[in-house]
């Protein structure tokens, strides 16, 4: 978790934001049964994805590795 930790820190900034949510894609996928237990980390983390510039956002849905 302390990697997650990490590298969900970093949504917010704009300049890391598209890399980092490209870095949890796999751990996520790979790994989902052992992070359920952290699914309240991952539910504030839903909520904070307001603080994620739009731009950003808009990068990282017109990412064809994101489909």
């Amino acid at each position: 978790m302390n990697a997650i930790s990490y590298v969900v820190a970093a949504l917010p900034r704009p300049a890391l934001c598209l890399p980092a949510a490209n870095a949890l894609r796999d751990p996520c996928a790979a790994k989902h049964a052992a992070l359920a237990p952290h699914i309240g980390a991952f539910a504030e983390l839903h909520a904070r994805l307001n603080d994620i510039p739009v731009r950003e956002m808009r990068a990282w849905s017109a990412n064809p590795l994101m489909s």
